[in-house]
């Protein structure tokens, strides 16, 4: 234990001298970055950070030398490689297969050095070796790429390497623990520059350094004990780079199908997307970054859990990212380009060319993979370690097909594909309800007619209608919520009060929170009931009554009160209104009522 912990905290002390001694040198040379138009920064900024995180990994693993074996000393090795050509990248610029290249021979090293997946068979040898050298080649692309906001790569590695150490520890191998610790260590203590607003970037001698030398440890660390599952193999890594894995993905294909070289730099990652509805930069960062530790905290959990509970959490968090992604892939980034949605109503495939097909065959697509882990989950729940007995695996195997058939089916008949995903609420329940219902009654009909069965379960029935349900009306409220709350965050609106807090209300809130045209955020809600006082509806917090509209006004710094209940008491609506005009803040109203046709409708519902 003592290990990890002296490398991490040398390192962290180390960064923390390193970095403003590599930033005045780097401003004193001329080595800076400047505003350009593909790149997200618009300001002057030292470059060269990433040397202070090297130069501090490496002295800090010094205290490890005799401890080292061949594996660690060729992560170590390699590592310094990646870091001399991004170096020179840095200063001259490198031709971009001439990095490829450099990155496949440092993945060679380590390969030649016993770093492996470790696929079971002598058969899979070579294979094991191939998605090797692909896996530390991929990864270090990625945390390359991920530099493009201030604190996002450091902030990543930061909790990649902290995870990675943790594991190292649980797992046997307190040399990989230090290692990752070092690391973990060096990129926190260059955080304290590296934060928005950024004094110093890494550079590509940074990132390249701590691509290649996490996709390593990624492999060093969880093979300490010998003995690893199939699970682990895929999970492991998989879970610690869950976000350097779905920036790269969105990026590629984001950047695939609107013609733009990969290799080019470009505004158009997961975190400027995330700064395009409406999050500051900082909050973007920090978003990323929570996820990466519920991926970093999940990879603990499979080492920790049964593997019947772990082998969950992979799909479970490969099925929600993936949410994630898809919204984010969503967002128009491109000014000079059509929306996503109009580049692909004009591709000449057919299914794709028309917007309702496509997201119907996304929606099936989707669907049978919850269905699929539906089904898996209720085995899971019902016979727990005994999943693995061959007659369970055969009972398993035999009702998938059947399952997937009926309830499909039964989603289709029940008018679950007449729905519009970012509009389900509570009145789809019942819909979703009725679906899994009739499914689960196929299921049975269809056990019946072909003869198999659920190892003469009932249980296992039940439990799987549950699970459906949660996952066919899950997957589609959190989609809903996940848009919801990310656009909630938006800090570019004005800040306003909203006065009403009934049902009345309801309509005009979720406008408000969704219309982010209109550039407004809600800060708090006004209601003469003051048993409501501390509650939330729709995630804003009523705050106070009309009697405390000056305090409210003043220690919210709003811009705006708006009146979003027709049924408000009209003496409290005159009160705030008084007490607005004395501190020169605006009132508006929200209408929300049925009015006769009287021409054109305004494009704003919020009138004076």
């Amino acid at each position: 234990m003592h290990m990890p912990l002296v490398t991490g905290l040398l390192a962290l002390v180390l960064a923390l001298v390193f970095t403003p001694m590599v930033r005045g040198h780097a401003l004193r040379r001329g080595w800076v970055c400047y505003p350009r138009a593909d790149r997200w920064s618009k300001r002057t900024v030292a470059l060269m950070g990433g040397v202070s995180i090297v130069a501090s990994v490496t002295v800090a693993s010094c205290a490890l030398v005799g401890r080292f074996d061949h594996r660690a000393l060729a992560l170590l090795g390699s590592s310094l490689l990646m870091f001399a050509v991004g170096a020179v990248d840095d200063r001259i610029s490198v031709k971009p297969h001439t990095k490829l290249i450099s990155q496949v021979v440092a993945a060679t090293i380590l390969v030649q050095s016993g770093l492996r997946f470790g696929l079971p068979g002598d058969g899979l040898r070579l294979l094991d070796q191939l998605l090797t050298i692909f896996w530390i080649v991929f990864v270090g692309n990625a945390f390359n790429l991920l530099d493009n906001m201030d604190g996002l790569c450091a902030g990543i590695a930061c909790v990649a390497s902290f995870c990675l150490a943790a594991i190292g520890l649980k797992t046997g191998d307190p040399v990989g623990a230090a290692l990752s610790a070092a690391m973990g260590g060096a990129c926190l203590g260059y955080l304290r520059y590296n934060r928005y607003p950024a004094s110093v970037f890494m550079g590509d001698c940074g990132s390249l350094f701590i691509g290649h030398f996490l996709a390593g440890a990624t492999l060093l660390v969880p093979g300490a004990t010998g003995q690893r599952s199939v699970l682990s193999i895929v999970a492991l890594p998989t879970l610690v780079m869950l976000i350097p894995l779905m920036d790269t993905g969105l990026v590629t294909v984001s950047r695939k199908w609107f013609g733009r070289p990969i290799s080019q730099g470009g505004r158009d990652h997961s975190s400027h997307r995330l700064v395009a509805i409406g999050m500051s930069e900082p909050a973007a960062v920090r978003l990323l970054c929570a996820v990466s530790a519920v991926g970093g905290a999940s990879a603990l959990a499979v080492l920790y859990l049964e593997w019947w509970l772990a082998s969950v959490l992979l799909p479970t968090m490969l099925l929600l990212v993936g949410l994630l992604a898809w919204y984010l892939l969503r967002v128009r980034v491109y000014d000079e380009t059509a929306s996503l949605t109009e580049l692909l109503n004009q591709t000449p495939i057919p299914l794709l060319a028309q917007h309702r097909y496509r997201r119907r065959i996304g929606e099936v697509l989707f669907d049978t993979t919850a269905i699929a882990l539906g089904l898996y989950i209720a085995y899971v729940l019902r016979f727990e370690g005994d999943l693995a007995r061959p007659e369970v695996l055969a009972s398993f195997g035999g009702a998938m097909p059947l399952v997937l058939a009926t309830h499909l089916s039964a989603y289709f008949i029940a008018g679950v594909y007449r729905g519009i995903w970012r509009y389900t609420s509570a009145p789809d329940l019942p819909r979703f309800l009725m679906a899994v219902a009739m499914g689960t009654g196929f299921c049975v009909l269809a056990l019946a007619i072909t003869g198999r069965s659920m190892m003469n379960s009932r249980s296992v029935l039940l439990i799987n209608a549950l699970v459906q349900f949660n996952l066919l009306a899950g997957t589609r409220i959190s989609l809903r919520l996940m848009r919801d709350r990310l656009r909630s965050v938006a800090t570019d609106h004005r800040p306003v009060l909203l006065v009403g807090a009934s049902d009345r209300a309801e309509p005009a809130l979720r406008r408000l929170l969704m219309t982010r045209q209109w550039g407004i955020r809600p800060t708090g809600l006004i209601c003469e009931e003051e048993s409501t006082v501390g509650l939330r509806m729709m995630g804003v917090p009523v705050v106070g009554t009309s009697h405390d509209i000056r305090e409210l006004v003043d220690g919210k710094a709003v811009s705006e009160v708006l009146l979003i209940d027709d049924t408000y008491p009209r003496e409290a609506w005159e009160r705030i209104r008084r007490a607005c005009r004395d501190m020169g803040v605006t009132t508006r109203v929200v209408r929300n009522s049925l009015e006769p046709d009287e021409g054109p409708t305004p494009l704003s519902a919020v009138g004076d």
